[in-house]
């Protein structure tokens, strides 16, 4: 299957971005028809052993052609942060089934996906307060809102690109109703609205930066 979902900012938002979403269904050999690999991404293709992982690395491929660009275009920093030529901000996510993309035009952005889990109410404590979810009765829920908040704190963390710092400390949720969808996060020196959505077990969460607060 190819493209699964595709979200972009509204006329209203002074933010442009556009988001990507690929299920990955395919077999290796699909995948990776079409694309024009740089030599930098062929030798890291051959160098994946888990044909999961390669197949997530062609889907995100195949993603930065949907949004318009190639794969000469992307590059990495010494952090393994993306960079993509003639975008302002690029962020990569994937899991075993999905892939994602979101780029920025004007804005820093970034991206995460994860696939619900039980293990995550078990490490909790190391990027929240109890109190999180306290409110929801429904494991289920509970895990699905921890998911988000988890995605919110990696998707700020891959705009800041900053090693070490910390999701429990250093990047701060306000909180939120899962019916919402959206919510805010912030640091000591900036703030940044992020937006989610639940499916097939997994939720995707973006995050733009709103402003610098120094």
């Amino acid at each position: 299957m190819p493209l699964f979902k595709s979200l972009s900012s509204n006329n209203k938002s002074p933010q442009e971005f556009k988001i990507a979403v690929w299920r990955i269904s395919e077999e290796e050999q699909e995948l990776v028809e079409n694309l024009e690999l740089s030599s930098t991404s062929h030798k890291r293709l051959t160098q994946i052993k888990s044909e999961a992982q390669r197949n997530a690395f062609l889907a995100v491929r195949q993603l930065i052609k949907v949004l318009g660009y190639s794969d000469q275009q992307l590059s990495y920093n010494q952090n393994g942060k993306p960079y993509l030529e003639g975008v302002g901000s690029v962020s990569i996510s994937h899991t075993a089934q999905y892939a994602a993309v979101a780029v920025g035009y004007n804005c820093q952005m970034g991206v995460d996906i994860e696939r619900h889990r039980e293990q995550i109410e078990r490490i909790a404590p190391k990027f929240c307060g109890p109190g999180a979810v306290r409110e929801l009765k429904d494991r289920a829920e509970r895990i699905e809102k921890l998911t988000a908040i988890w995605g919110a704190k990696e998707a700020v963390y891959k705009i800041l690109d900053r090693p070490g710092l910390s999701f429990r400390q250093d990047i701060h949720i306000d909180d939120f109703v899962m019916l919402s969808k959206h919510s805010s996060a912030w640091t000591d020196t900036e703030r940044f609205h992020f937006s989610f959505d639940s499916f097939d077990h997994h939720t995707l969460v973006y995050a733009y930066m709103a402003k610098s607060l120094s």
